[in-house]
């Protein structure tokens, strides 16, 4: 497996070093930088998409922005459960 070296400001790394014990480092390091990866691909995936879009339709205005944020944030609305009344126990 290939190597590469990692700098560290002093404090972050006593501390890493403290509790070098807990974890792997390497391990932590490779799944932080897989994330950041994964979330540049979805962020580079996303001006892609906008880009063909507005290369077809047009520039997305304002309006169509805050609409599709209303319709997204009530398509994330959980429905409440239905709660019955407690039944009150006769005394």
């Amino acid at each position: 497996m290939p190597k590469m070296q990692v700098y560290l400001p002093a404090e972050l790394y006593e501390r890493v070093k403290a509790r070098g014990d807990a974890f792997n480092v390497s391990s932590v390091l490779q799944r932080a930088l897989e994330e950041t990866l994964e979330e540049l691909d979805r962020r580079e995936a996303l001006d892609a998409a906008i880009r063909a879009y507005e290369s077809e339709h047009g520039r997305i205005s304002a309006k169509e922005v805050a609409m599709q944020e209303a319709a997204d944030r009530a398509a994330a609305r959980r429905p409440r459960l239905h709660r019955g009344r407690r039944k009150r126990r006769a005394a």
